[in-house]
């Protein structure tokens, strides 16, 4: 594993090192040693060190400030993020058994109206046998009673 906190320090060293350069460039160029084109390039790189050695101070202490207080927030974030995937979760889980229950309970109902509608038909029209009785006389289950066809 990498260790942030030594290449944060390692870029403040390079940001340093740069800064140093910029100054001794514009040293030489104060003092005379640098002429015609070489000064303008010392220029241009003095201006190029300046910048690149603020960058990697000012970045390096930046990162090493939200590192030192920032691990505490990125815990808390991170446990946030996670109870909220967690609730999720289980919200699609609590509705995914919903809609299994409706479904089945629907199936369920369905079935039970096909019964109801299939015994009120039977109760309303009996089936007649090949003689032309019905089932219900073929059974003798008649409502005339036997004493009254006798007579």
């Amino acid at each position: 594993m990498r260790n942030e906190k030594f290449s944060y320090f390692i870029r403040i060293i390079a940001g340093a090192y740069l800064f140093y350069l910029a100054v001794q460039l514009v040293q030489g160029i104060a003092k005379g040693n640098m002429t015609g084109g070489s000064m303008i390039l010392g220029i241009c790189a003095s201006i190029l060190f300046f910048g690149a050695g603020a960058y990697f101070v000012l970045a390096s202490i930046r990162g090493l400030l939200r590192m030192m207080r920032g691990d505490n927030e990125q815990k808390i974030e991170d446990e946030a993020v996670m109870e909220e995937v967690l609730e999720e979760k289980e919200s699609a889980e609590d509705a995914a058994e919903e809609e299994k229950a409706e479904a089945e309970s629907g199936a369920v109902e369905e079935a039970e109206t096909a019964g109801e509608e299939t015994a009120a038909a039977e109760k309303t029209v009996p089936a007649e046998s090949d003689a032309g009785e019905t089932e219900a006389d073929a059974a003798g289950e008649t409502d005339v009673d036997e004493s009254v066809k006798e007579k």
